[in-house]
């Protein structure tokens, strides 16, 4: 299985991709997104694979035809991107065991519409249960964050407020 430097290392390349394409594309607000997120179907899907490889194979497998495109992908980009990188790697659940993602580098993004984002990464797992660690010194810098972490669905994702090596 792929290491979590590797996983590690396709988020990092997202990201600087998805900066610059916010920045062409404008600007939308959490209302938006949220009405966005709203849209999905709460059906669960076959597994990352299932996700494709670009955001109108993603769109099509869903049935969904987004209202705010910027605003759709902002929403989704960071279980996407999670997702995209367990296709890539060949990294998919195991039954009976949670499968743990470090995402190295989190900041306040992935503390948006936290509850609505996550379940969609969950939905692709529908038969595991998933640890997601939020790892970044700049997680939610002034937010206060539950020691326990927050339960969304079958994704358990907690938040730790430092560098990754330490």
């Amino acid at each position: 299985l792929p290491t979590a430097a590797a996983c590690a290392a396709g988020v990092a390349l997202h990201r600087r991709q998805r900066g610059r394409l916010a920045r062409a594309s404008g600007v939308h607000d959490a209302e938006q997104r949220i009405q966005e997120l709203l849209r999905l179907p709460d059906q669960a899907f076959n597994g990352p694979e299932a996700v494709g490889g670009s955001w109108e194979e993603y769109f099509a497998m869903r049935g969904l035809a987004p209202r705010n495109r910027a605003a759709c992908t902002g929403a989704l980009s960071v279980p996407l991107t999670i997702l995209r990188a367990c296709q890539q790697f060949g990294i998919c659940s195991v039954p009976g065991q949670a499968l743990r993602i470090d995402l190295v580098g989190a900041r306040v993004l992935e503390l948006a519409d936290m509850v609505m984002v996550y379940e969609e990464l969950g939905r692709a797992f529908d038969d595991a249960e998933l640890e997601l660690r939020l790892v970044g010194p700049e997680l939610g810098r002034d937010m206060a964050l539950p020691e326990a972490g927050v339960q969304v669905e079958n994704v358990h994702v907690s938040f730790h407020r430092m560098m990754y090596r330490d």
